[in-house]
C-alpha cells in the first residue's frame, strides 16, 4: 500500500510539472464577492479631461480551512470581478472609461507582521467601461483584471488558518471623460481564484 501511494505522490509530481494537471479554480478565495469601495473623485481642472482619485480599502474575512490551496502552488492567481458601480448624485452623460492603476492588492493574517511575507500582487491597468446613466450601472469591457500573487509559500497557510484575515486594496483612478466631482462607489463581484501546481 506505501508503495502505491508514494507512486501515486511522485506520478503528481510528474505530472505537475510537465504541465499536465491544468489550473485549479477555488472560487472566491479571497471572499471580495458583496463588498463595497468608495473613491473620491475630483475634476480636473484648465485642459484636463479626466476626474480622478484614489482608491483604498481594507477589508476583513475569515478563514476558509477547505479551501483547495496546497501549501506552496506553482502561482496563485486572483480574477477581480465588479458587480456594478456608481456615481453618486451625478449622471454619466456619455461612455466613460475608468482605469485604476497600480491596482494593488496585499493578504495578510495576524501571523504575518512582516510585509516581507506577505502575499501581493499588481495589476498595472484595470479598466472598465460604463454606459451613459444614473444609479448602479452595469461595467463592460473590464480588463487588466488578474492579479498574480507572490509570497506563494504563505496564500495557504494565511486563507485556511490564523484567524480573521485582511485585504488591502489600493489604486489610482481616472475616468475619461471628466465625470466632474463625484464618489465612485464599486460594488465588487465574487472572483475567481485560480492555483496551478
Amino acid at each position: 500500500m506505501k508503495r502505491v501511494v508514494i507512486l501515486g505522490s511522485v506520478l503528481a509530481l510528474v505530472f505537475a510539472g510537465c504541465g499536465l494537471i491544468p489550473p485549479i479554480e477555488v472560487g472566491d478565495a479571497l471572499q471580495l464577492g458583496g463588498k463595497s469601495t468608495q473613491v473620491s473623485l475630483g475634476a480636473g481642472t484648465g485642459a484636463t479631461t479626466q476626474s480622478s482619485g484614489t482608491l483604498s480599502a481594507t477589508f476583513s474575512f475569515e478563514d476558509n480551512p477547505n479551501i483547495n490551496i496546497p501549501l506552496t502552488p506553482s502561482s496563485f492567481s486572483y480574477r477581480v470581478a465588479i458587480s456594478n458601480v456608481s456615481f453618486g448624485t451625478c449622471s454619466i452623460t456619455s461612455s466613460t472609461t475608468v482605469q485604476i492603476q497600480n491596482f494593488t492588492a496585499v493578504l495578510s493574517d495576524a501571523a504575518f507582521t512582516d510585509s516581507a511575507g506577505r502575499p501581493s500582487a499588481t495589476a498595472s491597468n484595470l479598466s472598465f467601461t460604463v454606459a451613459p446613466g444614473s444609479g448602479n450601472l452595469t461595467v463592460s469591457n473590464l480588463s487588466g483584471n488578474e492579479l498574480t500573487f507572490n509570497n506563494l509559500g504563505n496564500i495557504g497557510t494565511i486563507l485556511r488558518q490564523g484567524g480573521p484575515n485582511t485585504l488591502t486594496l489600493s489604486g489610482s483612478v481616472t475616468t475619461s471623460p471628466s465625470v466632474g466631482n463625484c464618489t465612485l462607489t464599486i460594488n465588487w463581484g465574487a472572483g475567481t481564484g485560480t492555483i496551478r501546481l
